[in-house]
Parts: structure tokens; C-alpha cells; sequence
């Protein structure tokens, strides 16, 4: 006679949902199988954009100089990205600096991606507490007007604390 009665509750028991999550799913309430981006993990073959919070260099901390550029057609031209730091700040000669760029249809350029940091000079023209540059070579097939864009990455520091910055350019270059 208890045997049915033991049964009867173990299978009351058994139906009852638990309250803490499964591997199917998490404690952030997604539903099961929903992949939650991680920043620089891959999901799907696509890689996540690196979490940052970089923010644009601030007019006290310095100024950034993106030289244009002007040539003749099918002549190397140079223009120099450069950060000056205002009093008080330096370029952080530690954190990784990086220069990428793109060029549109019919500019050529030497480089796409530069890189300087963690106390090396790298492809920097200039690279100190004082100042960095990196020198821009394009070659353009024709006349006209062109803009090169990019995103500049950089620190800038005080004596009590560094400041990441991610900054997009534009290097105007006008051909004749």
C-alpha cells in the first residue's frame, strides 16, 4: 500500500520545475540558446567589437593635426597625424597606439595600418611624452578630390591618470 503513495510523490516531485537555472539557461533571463555578445569573443565566425570606453581627445587635453594633402596625379604625397598634448598632459608612450586607414577608389596608400606603443617607437615618425605622428604616403591615379578616413587610437595621460582615445580622421587630398 505505500509503494503506490511512494510513487505518486515521486512523480509529483519529479514534475515540479526548479528554480535555479539550467545550462540551458542563465541567470540574465535569456531565453535558452540566445548567445549574449561578448566583447571581443566570436560567435558565428564574427568577431565582437572590443569593449572600450575611449572617448575623443577634449580640446584641454591636446589637439589632433591631420595634415592634407596636396599632389600631383601619380606622385607620392606625405601628410603627418599628429597628437601635440596641451600643458599638463603627455602621450602615454605605454598604451597601445594605433593608426588604421582606407582609401577610396584610386588612392594608393604605402600603409593601411600603423602601430607605436608600449615604449617602442613602431611606425611612429614621432613618438614621445612631448608628441606622436605617424607620416600618411598616398598615391592618387587622377585628379580630383579625395578623403582617406580612418580611426586613430591613442592615450593621453596626467601625472594622476591616463585617458584611452579613439578618434575617426579625414586626410583631405586634393590631386591635380
Amino acid at each position: 500500500m505505500w509503494r503506490p503513495i511512494l510513487l505518486l510523490v515521486l512523480v509529483v516531485a519529479s514534475c515540479k520545475k526548479s528554480t535555479a537555472p539550467t545550462h540551458e539557461e542563465d541567470v540574465t533571463g535569456s531565453p535558452p540558446g540566445e548567445r549574449i555578445p561578448v566583447p571581443g569573443a566570436e560567435i558565428a565566425g564574427e568577431k565582437q567589437a572590443p569593449a572600450t570606453n575611449a572617448q575623443a581627445l577634449k580640446p584641454e587635453e591636446g589637439t589632433l593635426v591631420v595634415d592634407p594633402i596636396e599632389a600631383a596625379a601619380g606622385a607620392t604625397a606625405t601628410a603627418l597625424v599628429k597628437i601635440v598634448p596641451s600643458a599638463g598632459y603627455h602621450v602615454s608612450t605605454k598604451y597601445p597606439t594605433t593608426l588604421t586607414l582606407s582609401a577610396p577608389a584610386g588612392v594608393h596608400l604605402e600603409k593601411t595600418a600603423f602601430a607605436a606603443g608600449k615604449e617602442k617607437k613602431g611606425d611612429a615618425e614621432t613618438f614621445s611624452e612631448r608628441g606622436l605622428s605617424f607620416a600618411v604616403k598616398a598615391v592618387a591615379d587622377g585628379a580630383g578630390t579625395y578623403e582617406i578616413k580612418g580611426t586613430f587610437s591613442f592615450g593621453v595621460c596626467t601625472d594622476e591618470n591616463c585617458h584611452p582615445k579613439t578618434q575617426p580622421i579625414a586626410i583631405a587630398m586634393a590631386v591635380k
